[in-house]
Formats: structure tokens, sequence, C-alpha cells
């Protein structure tokens, strides 16, 4: 298990309950994974890195069934990073919390990855989905969108 004394940035998304496993190549929560707007982390090379998640751009304001509304300022400027040892994960769960498109951009040890740069997901389109972001055992940062194991409230 990771220690409990990692040093970790969640400013903008506010206090939230945070999971983590150690060893798994996807973070996942039992066998139906985790919670759509979930964000994991792994660390899955033989040297520590910190990695980073942020909002580029969200819409201020989207429609479900006819009702207008508002994303939170916090969801629009959602920051993230996490210092992560060799086979270390972390898993924020419902860390994005609104049904509308997210344009995200990642860090590797303070750095853009060189061909995982950025990514546009909805969370909540598709039956759910939560996003990771990955180094693998060759250092290699990759960004993945997995099926979620609940739709959650959209």
């Amino acid at each position: 298990m990771p220690s409990t004394t990692r040093r970790s940035l969640l400013g903008a998304i506010g206090t939230v309950t945070v999971g983590s496993l150690a060893g798994c190549s996807t973070p996942r929560l039992g066998r139906d994974g985790p919670p759509s707007g979930s964000l994991g982390f792994a660390n899955l090379d033989r040297l520590p890195h910190t990695l980073g998640v942020h909002v580029i751009d969200a819409p201020e304001t989207y429609t479900v069934d006819g009702d207008l509304r508002g994303v939170p300022p916090a969801q629009r400027s959602l920051r993230s990073s996490v210092s992560l040892r060799p086979d270390e994960t972390l898993l924020v769960p419902e860390a994005f919390t609104e049904a509308v498109q997210y344009h995200v951009g990642f860090t590797v040890d303070g750095r853009p990855p060189e061909h995982a740069e950025e990514v546009s997901f909805n969370p909540y389109r598709d039956g759910g989905t939560y996003l990771y972001l990955r180094v693998d055992e060759g250092g290699d940062a990759t960004w993945v969108i997995s099926a979620a194991g609940t739709s959650g409230p959209f």
C-alpha cells in the first residue's frame, strides 16, 4: 500500500476521499472498477515520477434534460499532481463531477509528455468513463480513458 504521508496537490478538487492501490497496471476499485469521473495515476516505471493533470478548458454551463446547469469554477480549473514511487498507483474517485467535455493536459516530472500531452473527454458519456495517466516500464507516458464501474449521477 502507498504511504499515508504521500505528498499530493489536490487543491482545486477540495476535500476528496483518496483510495490507493499498489502494483496494478490499471487503477481499479474491486471488480467493478472506479466510478465515473474518477482520476487515476499509475507509475509502472523503475524510477519515481511526479504525474500531473490539469483542465485546460471546460464550458461554463451545460444542459441536462432542458435544465441549464453551471460548471463550478473549481471544475474548470481543476489541477492535481502526485509523486509516485515505482509500481505505485493512486485513484481520486469522482474528481470530474460534471457531464461536460473536459480538455485535459498532463505533465510527467513537470513537463508535458512527448506523445500524450492532451485529451478531451466527457466522463458521463457512453455509460461512464474515468481517466488515468500512466507511466510504463520504459518511462513513456500515456493517458487512458476506460469504462467506469458506475455511470454516475447523469
